[in-house]
């Protein structure tokens, strides 16, 4: 049997529970044989914005996973130079993971915005896809953008919020998951006020931000 991959790209900047739970979530709704947590090195729609450096954030992010069976984390984008585009992503996946399936894991609001993306149409080829909205709203949205720019795709009736792109293997998978309102500026805007992160993130991760704001750890 084929290994089921999900991938969880971001910036992660900080690594919160929401970015944990969406994980989660995918890897036991989706029975995928592990979610990797892929930090951009250069995210493309992010370049002049602050950021952690990415070996902290990656930092970071291993110690978010610590513990939790089937979430890793997957550096490859600290080793290439230029903006980390998730076309390369997916190719370099493909090359490193020959046979693997490949689940990219993203909102549904960002999915309805892919002709955006660098190489957009590139994407279906490499990978399925599992979109998160809110509390299915969008999926009438998508219905409608699907048929639009992929006519033969087809949602299955035995399976709702499951669409199937070619008679291959490129499948949409919609879900349902608790709604976290949470956001890595959130953060950092509380971490620079002196608040409290507690229930926002994993404790050694508050820890790390702690001493790299030069702060005693609460905990």
């Amino acid at each position: 049997m084929s290994q089921k991959i999900g991938i969880l790209g971001g910036t992660f900047n900080p690594v919160h529970f929401g970015h944990l739970r969406l994980a989660i979530e995918a890897l036991e709704q989706i029975e995928l044989h592990r979610v990797e947590l892929v930090p951009a090195s250069i995210p493309p729609h992010k370049q002049h914005a602050w950021m952690y450096p990415f070996a902290f954030r990656c930092q970071m992010l291993q110690e978010a996973v610590s513990g939790c069976p089937g979430l890793v984390v997957n550096e490859l984008e600290g080793e290439r130079s230029g903006p980390s585009y998730t076309v390369d992503t997916l190719y370099e996946y493909r090359k490193r993971c020959p046979g693997a399936q490949f689940y990219f894991i993203m909102g549904s609001e960002d999915f309805l915005k892919l002709e955006q993306w660098e190489r957009w149409r590139e994407l279906p080829l490499l990978t399925s896809f599992i979109l998160v909205g809110r509390n299915g709203k969008e999926e009438g949205q998508l219905q409608k953008f699907l048929e639009e720019h992929w006519p033969g795709a087809q949602q299955l009736q035995s399976r709702p919020g499951q669409w199937q792109l070619n008679p291959e293997s490129t499948t949409i998978h919609y879900l349902h998951i608790p709604r976290f309102e949470l956001s890595s500026s959130l953060i950092r805007e509380k971490l620079e006020k002196g608040y409290s992160l507690r229930f926002l993130l994993p404790e050694r991760v508050d820890a790390l931000l702690q001493r790299y704001q030069g702060l005693e750890p609460r905990f």
